[in-house]
């Protein structure tokens, strides 16, 4: 167990260096031995949980968006009333952004440069938050869920917004 626990917490030390890294000099940049230096990290614990620098980027990556929709999720369920849980949801996914900027620009802009492994879990990611969206629509006050392409077009919409405030460094607009 002591073992286990012991690769989770370099695991979340590497996730978190992964960020900062990436976020300081640019997937191209990074090297395995920065991600490692400034998580504290040896060389050989980090091959003993990733492959190489691409596996470690595309776990942070997925530990990024799966906060993302936890904390949507969350805020969803805390409020009652389905425009308050629309608005809580969307607000939570928004502040999040403006307040810890990093990794969500691993994921949505970032990840753009990878190649193909990257531009999946981006499909994925957007998949997710398709299905929350869809879901939400279905328990509106109508009756009447969204279309799949509506779904896609908020998801697609609200993914360009705060992509270009990323880009732009305003994510504190959100």
């Amino acid at each position: 167990m002591a073992r286990e626990e012991e690769a989770r917490n370099q695991r979340a030390r590497l996730y978190g260096a992964m960020i900062e890294t990436v976020a300081q000099r640019g997937y191209q940049a990074t090297t395995v031995a920065h991600v490692i230096a400034l998580a504290g990290v040896s060389r050989r614990a980090f091959y003993e949980l990733f492959a190489n620098k691409e596996q470690c980027f595309l776990a942070t990556y997925d530990i990024v968006i799966a906060r993302a929709r936890k904390r949507t999720r969350d805020a969803w369920d805390e409020e009652r009333g389905w425009a308050n849980r629309m608005h809580s949801a969307t607000k939570a996914l928004l502040d999040d952004v403006a307040e810890s900027p990093k990794g969500p620009r691993l994921v949505l802009v970032d990840a753009l440069g990878i190649g193909p492994s990257a531009r999946e879990r981006m499909q994925l990611a957007a998949l997710t938050f398709e299905r929350l969206v869809a879901d939400a629509s279905q328990v509106a006050p109508d009756g009447v869920g969204f279309a799949r392409l509506t779904s896609r077009g908020i998801v697609g919409g609200v993914r360009q917004i705060i992509f270009r405030r990323l880009l732009e460094g305003r994510e504190r607009e959100l």
